[in-house]
């Protein structure tokens, strides 16, 4: 299963730490949770067996979460778009890659690696790429997971990968 994840971070350096997480799978059940530094509350909802939303969560809380939302799963691929920072945050809050959950495969995809495979330049703008009108646009890890998503699929259906 290919499990499509965006985060929005603190900064762009190694230390940084993941404000926001959201998964989208190829079967589009979805996964968000807000982390809070001060006072966390835990406030998870589960709708049915497709979606969890998790705001105000403590970091500790992650592992068990996440260990959750892919019981369905036998063995998942992690694809986001541009995953230098986010994928090295994502295995902290597991306290490292070698603590992954073993259904997880511990090597992370991307969006922008595929599109130069296909000839497209990585900083093409990703709702340009779907068609997007402006006004559809949104900023947040869950949209971002879900564009990741549509690209993806956009780009297997019908751009074939060049053969050199």
């Amino acid at each position: 299963m290919r499990l499509f994840y965006d985060a929005d971070l603190t900064s762009l350096r190694q230390d940084t730490q993941i404000l926001s997480f959201a998964i989208i799978g190829e079967d589009d059940r979805k996964f968000f949770i807000e982390f809070q530094t001060d006072n966390p509350t835990n406030n998870i909802h589960v709708m049915g067996n497709t979606e969890m939303y998790g705001y105000n969560v403590d970091r500790a809380q992650f592992p068990e979460l996440f260990q959750k939302f892919i019981e369905p799963y036998d063995k998942v691929d992690m694809w986001s778009d541009y995953l230098m920072y986010s994928w090295v945050a994502f295995c902290e809050l597991f306290g490292g890659m070698d603590n992954l959950p073993l259904k997880v495969n511990e090597v992370p995809y991307d969006l922008c690696t595929y599109l130069h495979l296909k000839n497209i330049s990585p900083h093409q703008n990703r709702e340009d790429l779907l068609g997007l009108k402006s006004s559809e646009k949104k900023t947040n890890a869950l949209w971002e997971a879900m564009i990741t998503k549509s690209c993806l699929q956009l780009l297997d259906d019908f751009i074939p990968t060049p053969m050199n």
